[in-house]
């Protein structure tokens, strides 16, 4: 993550977050249908309005969607429907409140990936369009999401602008499939991994009820101004969140094999078999301050400063002996995470700029069959070094190119069976792009990445050494 985005968005992966953003009401009137049919038959259609109202304080922007998919994986198929809707209101030139909602409800077959023949070597005669979650009891995955924001913002000196946002999000998820995992049927067996004659089990996977309900507010103050010749954009600001989880306990039965190359049909599962009682296992609370300066040290050479201190708090469930007693593991964890980038521009269309950074992001979930299942591990700091450069063609062709490097502590589950993390993983790549039009109608895109990946300081011969898995 880079800049102002990678110091307001808290914690996220270092590969950054993608930022969903509502369509914004229009000043014109916009009144738009499409209705579209893919190669392999997912047909979609959607409806766009926006516009003023007779005030023209007032914008609206509607949309609504819904698509019957077909993926490349055949018989995964699915529906979604969405709907969303943002309003406008410009009280004053100088204030404007913003109000965002969307609804969203899907329902798709999952597609479970493939696992190694003994745990070593790719299966092959296999397409890839095959899917394994395929017996007569398979049942869709339910997904219904909804999002509520609320922004304002106001322009308090020419140079000056302040903001107060907030959103809530409500999550929730029925989770059902034919889990292919693991191999039984050969001596003492493989997990991971399917049999040499490419047997595979298949577990009954349910999770019923799954909520996810986060919410958060950020204020900023955002302005320029000059110190002698270095002319600044200072960005300030403050944010604070919560993010509740709460699950039951899955249902995750043996209910027999199939085969890579003969599939087979798996017994119905018992109707008794459903999900434990759902109740909040994990809440996280992050409160922030962070501050980030671009100064304008010439006309070809910026500096972008910044700094992001964030706090932690973390309740989370501990399985006991005594299923009737909620145990509940608390944690205070705080980071101070630095970024700095200088970027120099010979001409108007071209960049070539350098970054370090540090980046936070929260820990892995222990996969099931662990000894700490469903723990999440403590957050962890990353570390990226990037350089690089971006042109703007006068064809309206658009280059980048990057070689990037980001290190940080490697998870994986111990010769202990208990999910942990130990050592360090590294990322190292050169990504290279290209983005034009063709026509008016026709755009294009081409990327290509080189990445080479490495395990480290474990002290075990089996993991040290080898590619991030």
């Amino acid at each position: 993550q880079k800049g102002l985005a990678g110091l307001t968005s808290g914690i996220a992966t270092p590969g950054g977050i993608v930022n969903y953003v509502t369509k914004r009401p229009t000043n014109a009137s916009l009144r738009s249908a499409t209705v579209e049919v893919s190669e392999r038959g997912t047909l979609y259609g959607t409806v766009d309005l926006g516009g003023r109202f007779e005030d023209r304080r007032f914008g609206y922007r509607i949309n609504a969607a819904a698509a019957d998919l077909h993926p490349y994986v055949r018989g995964a198929n699915g529906d979604r429907q969405f709907v969303s809707a943002a309003f406008d209101w410009q009280i004053t030139p100088d204030a404007l409140l913003q109000l965002d909602m969307d609804y969203q409800r899907k329902s798709q077959i999952t597609a479970p990936g493939f696992q190694l023949i003994r745990n070593e070597v790719l299966p092959t005669g296999v397409s890839a369009r095959m899917l394994l979650n395929d017996q007569p009891w398979t049942r869709p995955v339910t997904t219904k999401d909804s999002n509520l924001g609320l922004r304002f913002e106001y322009r308090f000196a020419p140079d000056w602008t302040a903001t107060i946002a907030g959103n809530k999000h409500w999550f929730k998820r029925d989770d059902f499939t034919a889990f292919p995992y693991g191999c039984s049927n050969e001596g003492a067996g493989f997990y991971p991994g399917y049999c040499s004659n490419g047997d595979y089990d298949v577990y009954d996977y349910q999770s019923t009820g799954e909520r996810k309900t986060p919410w958060g507010v950020q204020a900023q103050v955002q302005g320029k101004f000059t110190t002698g010749e270095l002319r600044h954009t200072l960005t300030v600001g403050t944010s604070y969140s919560e993010r509740h989880d709460s699950f039951g306990d899955y249902v995750y039965d043996l209910v027999g094999y199939s085969n890579l190359w003969t599939p087979l049909v798996t017994p119905h599962v018992a109707a008794d078999r459903v999900t434990g009682p759902v109740f909040e296992r994990r809440s996280d609370e992050e409160s922030a301050l962070f501050a980030q300066d671009v100064v304008k040290l010439t006309n070809q050479l910026t500096l972008h400063a910044g700094l992001r201190h964030v706090q932690v708090k973390r309740s989370e469930y501990v399985p006991g002996i005594d299923p009737d007693v909620r145990n509940y593991a608390h944690s205070d964890d705080s980071f101070l995470l630095p970024s700095v980038a200088l970027v120099f521009s010979p001409s108007h269309d071209w960049n070539v700029y350098g970054t370090i950074s540090q980046g936070l992001q929260h820990g892995g979930v222990a996969p099931m069959q662990t000894k700490n299942e469903n723990q999440v591990l403590a957050p962890q700091r990353s570390h990226q070094v990037e350089i690089g450069a971006k042109a703007a063609l006068d064809n309206g062709i658009n280059l980048s190119a990057a070689l990037f490097q980001i290190r940080q502590g490697l998870e994986y589950t111990d010769a202990n069976n208990t999910y942990v993390r130990n050592g360090k993983e590294t990322h190292r790549g050169l990504e290279l792009t290209a983005q034009g039009r063709a026509t008016p109608a026709l755009d294009w895109s081409l990327s290509l990445m080189a990445l080479n990946t490495r395990q480290e300081g474990t002290v075990q011969a089996s993991i040290d050494g080898k590619r991030v898995t």
